[in-house]
């Protein structure tokens, strides 16, 4: 049904085998403003076709140009963007670039198998904005993408969010989702945190809202994004399965390089052992 390759990369397969799909690619070095500053990150790795890309926004560890430049160029998928963000993506990848803007609630289809996967761009609780010294703060949107074939699972990305009303006013308007895979990272500090991110607690609470069948975590293990470490993050994971009463074996939090297998069944995975909460917000829009 779906792996995982990154802090926010993951390769749904909604349509059993017949649409490739990435979310978020990086195969960068590093994700920053400039080359010598950020995280160091994984090495590129050989690709199945990749028939489309989904990018939440335009933050540095999700939307990484170089990467977007080379799959332009060995595979000319179709890249799903939201509002705004075509310009920056065609000066990297060059006016032949497939691209399609989505605001929110906007589906785009793409041909999979002897069908249509259905893909429509999400809300989500989060901001826009390359660098300060760019002026281009919230100038493209953000968001998550809900994507469903005729005859296939459900699966939601939510990309970065907060606790959010969106969570159930995407389950009511898209139905519960097969698969969501969802943010536990870069939670802390919580008072600067809150507004752009879930906490471990708030996706499992999200988790919940959506009614999803399987849960898949990200945004943890990868980059080094706030003051949460990796074993933290995952310590305060099975802290909000425990208290909010999910197993382990429906909401996992993944290695890289996890599949989840097509059949949609639980897995087994344990959490890897290495390296009273308010209600959702009702906002919608960028913090202040």
């Amino acid at each position: 049904m779906g792996g995982r390759h990154g802090q926010s990369c993951h390769h749904p397969d909604p349509a059993a085998h017949g649409l490739n799909v990435l979310t978020d690619p990086v195969w960068s070095g590093r994700v920053s403003p400039v080359a010598w500053m950020g995280p160091a990150g994984i090495a590129w790795e050989d690709l199945p076709q990749v028939d489309a890309v989904l990018v939440s926004h335009d933050h540095y560890d999700h939307f990484d140009a170089p990467t977007l430049k080379r799959l332009e160029e060995r595979f000319h998928p179709i890249f799903l963007v939201p509002l705004g963000l075509r310009r920056l993506l065609l000066r990297h990848c060059g006016a032949q670039a497939q691209i399609r803007e989505l605001d929110w609630w906007q589906s785009a289809a793409l041909p999979s198998g002897d069908g249509e996967t259905t893909v429509t761009f999400t809300p989500a609780r989060h901001y826009s904005g390359r660098s300060p010294f760019h002026g281009d703060a919230n100038r493209s949107l953000w968001g998550g993408f809900f994507l469903r074939a005729a005859d296939g699972p459900g699966i939601y990305f939510a990309g970065d969010t907060a606790r959010t009303r969106f969570f159930a006013e995407i389950r009511d308007r898209l139905g519960s989702p097969d698969l969501a895979l969802l943010s536990i990272g870069s939670y802390l500090p919580e008072e600067l945190m809150a507004g752009v991110h879930l906490s471990p607690r708030d996706a499992v609470r999200a988790f919940k809202t959506l009614r999803a069948r399987q849960g898949m975590a990200f945004h943890f293990g990868t980059w080094q994004l706030a003051d949460d470490g990796y074993q933290e993050t995952l310590d305060d994971f099975r802290e909000a399965l425990r208290r909010e009463d999910v197993e382990e074996a429906f909401f996992i939090a993944a290695d890289n390089g996890f599949t989840l297998p097509s059949n949609g069944e639980p897995s087994p995975q344990p959490l890897p052992s290495e390296p009273d909460i308010p209600p959702e917000s009702q906002e919608g829009d960028p913090p202040a």
